[in-house]
């Protein structure tokens, strides 16, 4: 698809824009979705950050919360969508977990792992998570012979891991 204001080069940017019920799209090429000042006012990765931060503030808005260290505020942070230094994330941490929970569908970074090299040891990791996550939900509904069941699984197989 050609970009829709040069007619030259291939399309690689695509604005989609809502006005009372109409839908107006453009296909742009990089070079033309740079000049165009709609698109550049509009989106910012800054402007959508704190527009999603926003929305999952758990915490009174008028109650203001500083990282202990740098001394930014969680307005701040929502504002600008990035830590002041690495305590921000511990200071802030109630209110960005229910985002990162509705982003990644978990609150735990969990890594990758290659997709060309699929080890036994990384089978296992993957296997003891699965075993955490049963035994931590049998506990929860008082299953306690299946918890006890499950823990020496995961004890077992950690003492493999080594």
């Amino acid at each position: 698809m050609l970009c829709d204001k040069c007619h030259k080069n291939k399309a690689t940017v695509h604005f989609t824009k809502i006005i009372n019920g109409k839908k107006i799209e453009m296909h742009l090429c990089k070079d033309c979705a740079r000049d165009n000042a709609e698109i550049n006012a509009e989106f910012s990765m800054e402007n959508f950050l704190s527009d999603m931060f926003g929305e999952f503030s758990l915490k009174e808005p008028d109650v203001e919360y500083k990282c202990p260290n740098c001394g930014m505020t969680y307005e701040q942070f929502k504002r600008y969508g990035k830590f002041g230094c690495s305590e921000c994330i511990i200071a802030f941490k109630d209110e960005i977990e229910p985002l990162i929970q509705n982003i990644h569908g978990h609150r735990r970074h969990k890594g990758k792992y290659p997709r060309q090299h699929t080890d036994d040891e990384s089978t296992e990791l993957n296997e003891i998570e699965t075993l955490k996550k049963e035994l931590q939900a049998a506990v929860e509904v008082e299953n306690y012979e299946k918890a006890a069941q499950l823990r020496d699984m995961i004890k077992s197989l950690e003492k493999k891991e080594g």
